[in-house]
């Protein structure tokens, strides 16, 4: 399989929130880069095309769009 990312990942493991419309949805930051994440979420919850990711042990607060879905994994890219 090809390689799609511009920028190397590095694995966290760390907890994070899923925020939009004045809620937060818990979540697991597998891993991170520079210009995105990929995250873990915990059931079948419908999760918007666009949020703000926050890892607060990292101190990151990122406008994130979804670029693929894959039953409870998503990848995004940080706007």
């Amino acid at each position: 399989m090809e390689e799609q990312r511009n920028r190397p990942r590095h694995r966290v493991m760390k907890p994070g929130k899923i925020g939009f419309k004045g809620s937060g949805i818990e979540c697991l930051v597998c891993n991170v880069s520079q210009s995105g994440a990929a995250i873990e979420i915990k059931g079948t919850i419908c999760i918007p095309e666009s949020f703000n990711l926050i890892i607060d042990s990292e101190r990151i607060n990122k406008n994130c769009r979804v670029v693929w879905r894959k039953y409870q994994r998503l990848g995004v890219t940080f706007i």
